[in-house]
């Protein structure tokens, strides 16, 4: 599946270059000369459609240069040299950085179309000889229409995604994806790493860390952040919260051994101190307490094993659940449990989960383009389809409590400056090694800030941290603290 996905991405990709390098051609070479009945005409490209963030920031065609006609020689031409000429236009350039380089490429292919609708085109016309030589003496026509201000209008937010970018930086997270989502379910970041130089996509083909691959929607291995699926079916199954398990250091489940990271034991713990401690047999002993049938629909219904449409022709990977069957077999279904097997799932897969937690149980469809603007001053947003409740409000404030409880007793690192937060770690193995002999991991966090009234949720994966709570976790924190401290609008009862 995810080879599939991958050689699916890197088509789309290569036609995002395919189609870059021709607008590319059009807004740098910029002319265009026609003769054509005793008249030389010369086109300088005037822009097309923008792509917009959630408050009309764009991220395309933010700077302009002059450009002017000479004619000096009797033919037009294009030049920078804007003094000597009386036909000066101002010319935009497509991209002037590399923000949210994998979206903003994926929009450019998925709504070429509609963006080239909005083209426009500075002419002007010269009379000529036969030859294309300008004649001087006679009447020049110049067209130049007004920009036209439209293009597609996206979720994300150019300074939250920005911070997002940043954070990652700082927290050294070369290889992974980042995720922040309001809790309406709409994309407010999504960043790829490493990501690329968009101008020279065919440089990045033979690369070995992929960086055309866009992880925000790539299917990996889970780990213990999908422990809170079994705990949210054993609490709306009726199991009550303070169900026990005495945990001595491992499990055996037909005839094979698991062990529990802590290697004496965490003893007599319930549900929520599972949570915390992230405790592995307990959570493969509740789910052989659990119906199967009913521990599969769930999973289903969080979200897991589906895509997600995103815009025409870009999907996120549905992940991969393992069949009933498969988990008809003790040792499938307890690998299950603490998210490893054969599960996989992509990181907006985790976000949307996490939002249904911090919203109160609905799980939200995922948004990343709010709309199409043939009038940037006129927009309105699409209608946002409602969310599905997927468990009752009393499972997502334990949920949340245990993640709260969670970042204050095991995760410090995730602790963020000037807002209180929750969340979860995992550490999921790949059955991959360096050649070292060490194993490579797949690390996530995924938590949501402020505590009491959440506004936003993050996940954070690295394809080779040391764990989530020293690579993934110091990242989400930063993040929710940058977010907090820009954005005034974020406020909460005190603890």
């Amino acid at each position: 599946m995810r080879r599939i996905v991958f050689i699916f991405v890197l088509l789309s990709l290569l036609a995002v270059g395919v189609i870059f390098k021709l607008f590319t051609l059009m807004s740098e070479n910029h002319e265009q000369v026609l003769i054509s009945g005793g008249k030389t005409s010369i086109t300088v490209d005037g822009g097309y459609g923008n792509i917009y963030d959630r408050n009309l920031i764009s991220f395309t065609n933010r700077e302009s240069r002059l450009l002017a006609v000479d004619i000096s020689d009797g033919k037009p031409e294009i030049t920078q040299n804007t003094g000597n000429s009386e036909f000066v236009f101002s010319s935009p350039i497509r991209y002037t950085e590399n923000t949210a380089v994998h979206i903003t490429d994926s929009i450019e292919r998925a709504y070429s179309d509609y963006l080239q609708t909005f083209h426009v085109e500075n002419k002007v016309y010269f009379g000529a000889d036969a030859k294309g030589k300008v004649l001087d003496g006679l009447p020049v026509q110049v067209i130049k229409p007004e920009p036209k201000n439209g293009g597609v209008v996206l979720t994300l937010d150019r300074d939250i995604q920005k911070i997002a970018e940043d954070a990652a930086k700082v927290g050294g997270l070369s290889k992974g994806a980042i995720v922040i989502m309001d809790m309406k379910g709409d994309i407010i970041a999504a960043v790829s790493l490493p990501d690329y130089d968009r101008s020279r996509v065919e440089d990045y083909l033979d690369s070995p860390d992929s960086p055309l691959y866009n992880r925000v929607s790539a299917p990996y291995a889970v780990g213990s952040v999908f422990k809170l699926t079994a705990a949210a079916t054993a609490l709306e199954a009726g199991i009550s919260p303070e169900y026990t398990y005495n945990c001595k250091g491992f499990i055996n489940v037909g005839g094979n051994h698991f062990n529990c990271h802590s290697w004496a034991g965490h003893g007599v713990i319930n549900i929520h101190d599972a949570i915390v401690t992230s405790c592995n047999p307990f959570f493969i002993s509740l789910t052989e307490d659990l119906n199967l049938q009913r521990y599969y629909s769930n999973i289903e219904k969080f979200g897991f094993g589906e895509d997600i449409p995103l815009a025409p022709g870009m999907i996120s990977a549905s992940g991969n659940l393992p069949t009933m069957t498969e988990l008809r077999v003790p040792a499938e279904l307890a690998n299950l449990s603490f998210g490893q097997g054969k599960l996989t799932a992509s990181p907006l897969q985790i976000c949307r989960f996490t939002v249904s937690i911090a919203g109160g149980g609905v799980l939200p469809p995922v948004r990343l383009v709010m709309g199409l603007a043939d009038d940037i001053e006129s927009f309105e947003p699409d209608s946002q389809l409602l969310g599905e409740r997927i468990m009752s409000e009393q499972t997502a404030a334990f949920l949340r409590y245990a993640m709260y409880d969670t970042i204050q007793k095991s995760v410090r690192t995730a602790i963020p400056n000037g807002v209180t937060a929750a969340g979860k770690t995992s550490t999921a193995q790949t059955g991959q090694f360096k050649p070292d002999g060490t194993e490579i991991v797949r690390v996530w966090f995924t938590g949501f800030f402020p505590y009491h009234k959440p506004k936003y949720a993050v996940t954070v994966i690295c394809e080779d941290g040391i764990s989530g709570t020293l690579t993934a976790a110091p990242v989400f924190a930063d993040i929710a603290a940058k977010i907090t401290e820009k954005h005034k609008n974020i406020t909460e009862k005190p603890l």
